[in-house]
């Protein structure tokens, strides 16, 4: 056999006596055993040197007492806290491990947190504009298409003239007589 196929039959032999082995591969390493009587010398050498390996741990692990194991971990911890973090020591935790551990998701929730306190204002003003146009809040001039805005307002205090200024630019003078 050549380098690699060896290699990977002696895994295959390996999974089949531990019985880990799929039904096809079964049949290629039972068929590969009826060909060459070596494989059955090494599938006997893997059984021998697992036999040996249990019975080795086995009697190391006899060798060992575990009686109190368990008590004496215990007695190795420190004692409980009783106190809970603060809230900034539980922030502070919070943040590092969200920075650390999923560092796209905040950078995402960031961009969306900035696209929200942009696009946010932006949007309220348009459709604020749109739906406040239905009430009337300034001059409805003639010749225009509706109403509109007046960007300033000049007034003499002895007289009743008014100088409105609208968004096209157009003047409008306004005068009350008595």
């Amino acid at each position: 056999m050549d380098g690699r196929r060896d290699i990977e039959m002696e895994m295959l032999l390996s999974a089949y006596r531990d019985g880990e082995l799929s039904p096809d591969e079964r049949a290629v390493v039972e068929e590969a055993l009826r060909e060459d009587p070596g494989l059955q010398a090494r599938l006997d050498d893997h059984a021998a040197l697992s036999s040996w390996l249990q019975a080795s741990v086995e009697k190391e692990a006899d060798l060992v007492d575990f009686s109190g194991f368990a008590d004496r971990v215990m007695a190795g911890l420190p004692p409980p806290v009783e106190e809970r973090a603060s809230l900034w020591a539980r922030f502070t935790v919070w943040l590092d491990e969200t920075l650390t551990f999923h560092k796209w998701q905040a950078a995402s929730a960031l961009g969306a947190a900035v696209v929200l306190l942009v696009a946010g204002p932006l949007v309220w003003n348009a459709t604020h504009r749109a739906s406040d146009a239905g009430r009337m809040q300034g001059p409805l001039l003639a010749g225009g298409p509706g109403l509109s805005q007046v960007i300033s307002v000049q007034t003499a205090e002895d007289t009743d003239a008014m100088l409105f200024k609208t968004e096209s630019g157009t003047t409008v003078i306004y005068v009350q007589g008595n």
